[in-house]
Order: C-alpha cells, then sequence, then structure tokens
C-alpha cells in the first residue's frame, strides 16, 4: 500500500433513504449496528457476505450514538431526544428507555465497562450510569460546549472526554468528580484516542491538527501534528496499535499515523460521494481486528488492515530510554500553542439543522468489581 495509493474497501453499505449518523461493531461477532437521522437502528450481518437482519425504529429523533456493551448482549443508543434506550441484542426489541435522561440532547456515549455507562450532551454534561441498576451514579457539568468523544481507562479509574468548548476533561471515577480540565484551545476537539499504553492521549481538532497529551499533564498538549490541508476537520479516530491510530475527518480521507515519532504512513482510503468526497464521521474495528470500518453520509466502508506493514503498526523501534528522554524533554517543553477560530458544530448536528491528582478518598465499593 503506496503513501498516495489505497485499498478499495470491502464490503460497502449504502444507504437510500436513511441519512447514517452512527455505526458500532459488534465485540464478539461479524455484526454491524447503524444508528439514523430518523430514530431507525439497523443491524447487518457481515460474516460471508453484507446482509441487513434486522430494523428497528425506536424514535422520531435522531439516533446520535449507539455502542454495544462489552458483553455484546445489549446495544445503548443516545437520542437527539435526550433519552437513552437499551436493546436486547438477541431480541432485538427496546428492553428499558430512560426519557429525559439529560436536559439537553445526547450528542457521544461510552462503555466504560460492563457495568458502568457514560453520555454526553449538547451543553456540555457529562453523566455516569449505572447500566445493571439503570440509574445514574453522578454528573459532571464543567464544560460550556457539546460532549464529543470520551475514552476511559479502568486501570486508572478515569473517564476522558473532550469537547466543543476546546478542552480535555479527566474525570476521576472513584471520587466521582472532575479530576482536571485542560486549558481550552480556539478550536473545538471533536475525538479522542489512548495509544502507548495509555501513557499518551490523542485528540483531534476542528482545524485538522493531532493533539497529543501525556497522561495526568492535562493543562496542555505536549505536542500537535497538523494532519490535514487546508485546516479541515479530524471527526473520529481509532488506536490499531500501541503507537498507531487511523484518523478520518471532513476531507474523506483515512490517514495511518504513528504517534510519537509523528509520521502519517499511508493513505489507506477515502470516502467518495457522487461529485465530492464525503466526510468520515466514525471509525469502528471489526471484532476479529482485521477491518476497520468507516461512516459517512449514506455509506459504511470496511477497510482491510491486516495487510498493514507489521514495522507500521509495531510502534517504531527506538529504545525504551531513548522514548523516556524525548518525552521528559517534550513535558518540559509545553507551550501555549493556540491557532485558528471556532469551525462549525459537529457533523451529525449540522446534517440535522441541514435536514431540518490527589489519592483516592475512601469510599464505597461501588467501583470495585469493573
Amino acid at each position: 500500500m503506496s503513501q498516495g495509493g489505497a485499498a478499495p474497501p470491502c464490503p460497502h453499505i449504502s444507504f437510500h433513504d436513511e441519512n447514517l449518523l452512527a455505526i458500532d461493531s459488534h465485540p464478539l461477532s461479524p455484526l454491524l449496528a447503524c444508528g439514523t437521522m430518523d430514530g431507525q437502528v439497523l443491524i447487518y450481518s457481515t460474516k460471508d457476505y453484507v446482509q441487513q437482519t434486522q430494523d428497528l425504529r425506536i424514535s422520531s429523533d435522531s439516533c446520535r450514538s449507539l455502542r454495544f456493551s462489552k458483553s455484546g448482549k445489549t446495544l445503548y443508543c443516545g437520542l437527539k431526544d435526550k433519552s437513552i434506550q437499551y436493546i436486547d441484542v438477541n431480541s432485538f426489541k427496546v428492553s428499558f428507555t430512560i426519557p429525559n435522561a439529560h436536559h439537553s440532547s445526547l450528542n457521544s456515549l461510552h462503555v466504560i465497562s460492563e457495568r458502568l455507562v457514560a453520555t454526553g450532551d449538547d451543553e456540555g454534561c457529562v453523566k455516569v450510569w449505572d447500566a445493571r441498576l439503570r440509574k445514574e451514579v453522578f454528573s459532571v457539568t464543567e464544560n460550556t460546549d457539546f460532549i464529543s468523544d470520551m475514552a476511559s481507562s479502568i486501570e486508572k479509574q478515569t473517564l476522558l472526554c473532550t469537547s466543543g468548548d476546546g478542552s480535555l476533561s479527566a474525570v476521576d471515577l472513584r471520587q466521582r468528580k472532575l479530576e482536571q480540565r485542560s486549558d481550552c484551545s480556539e478550536s473545538e476537539l471533536l475525538c479522542i484516542t489512548l495509544v502507548k499504553g495509555g501513557a499518551k492521549i490523542v485528540t483531534g481538532d476542528a482545524e485538522g491538527v493531532l493533539g497529543i497529551f501525556t497522561w495526568g499533564l492535562w493543562g496542555d498538549v505536549i505536542d500537535r501534528y497538523p494532519l490535514t490541508l487546508r485546516s479541515q476537520s479530524i471527526d473520529s479516530s481509532i488506536q490499531i496499535s500501541d503507537s498507531v491510530v487511523c484518523a478520518g475527518g471532513l476531507d474523506g480521507i483515512i490517514r495511518v499515523v504513528q504517534i510519537l515519532p509523528n509520521k502519517t504512513i499511508c493513505e489507506l482510503g477515502r470516502h467518495h460521494g457522487s461529485e465530492c468526497s464525503y466526510p468520515v464521521e466514525e471509525l469502528r474495528l471489526s471484532h476479529d481486528k482485521t477491518h476497520l470500518l468507516s461512516s459517512s453520509y449514506d455509506q459504511v466502508n470496511s477497510w482491510p488492515i491486516g495487510d498493514l506493514p507489521k514495522v507500521w503498526i509495531g510502534g517504531g523501534r527506538r529504545e525504551k530510554e531513548e522514548q523516556e528522554e524525548e518525552e521528559e524533554e517534550e513535558q518540559e517543553d509545553v507551550k501555549e500553542r493556540r491557532r485558528g477560530g471556532k469551525k462549525s458544530r459537529r457533523k451529525r448536528r449540522r446534517k440535522e439543522l441541514l435536514a431540518g491528582s490527589q489519592p483516592p478518598k475512601k469510599r464505597d465499593t461501588f467501583f470495585d468489581d469493573l
């Protein structure tokens, strides 16, 4: 696969009457879930060939985010009507609904563990839910704009959130409060990925820049890597190895990027519309980690990643001592980096408009079994 070339996608799913907003891949089986602007949830089997197996309308409002549970038994859906819906994967029926889960429309949803689920809304509120008891555990309201994406570390009991206000927030799950929030950049942060065993955090912003944070140093980035031409937004990213991520955005290109040292390895593929490139809105790995799934307005593509050279996805060859020395220098050289003006909000909301560190205190043992 060359720097400029891109392998054809296989398979391809086209949506003619639905406007696609969210996708997720089942963790254990060859199943793909898709959420649409008109409140439908569609399930596709990708075992031997692509076949739609289920179609369920769960709302008259948009299904903005959906995620399978770690076990794959439940599909959680976050909706524009402010509700959270549980879908039983075996029966493919709504098993439970939390109406008015937030004061404003949900924009993102993240599965922390089999027991905990986090949701973020248009006004910057983050809530953590007990998925078994189906009730709110706690909320954090320090952000001033929409929650675009989330990631978590169970080992470190931390939930990370990116926001349209340009900040990265670290939420302490054990103490149930905000640990620290980064300085607000002038560009919306739209996606987040953990790399290098969770030691580094990679964010994508509305100006097409990957920002790199060190775990625990939440104040500002240690490095910035401009990725796209003409400052086009990075809307989704995903880790494919310890030091390599795939990132996609407004220009429709999926890029394979090495982190620290930063390098664009190759172009994995592009989303093409009838007259122009369509943006890459979400990226997911298949259950067997052999394909990368990417979504846009009316299509889902599946790109083989098993043939990427191992030297690329191996994470580099620097000695541990050299890497630690470089990281120490990066931490000492943190500078103010601000650029550009605010871009418009995340694509899913634009489409809707167009369509019309302290030690933990002793508490109860709620999180001990995560």
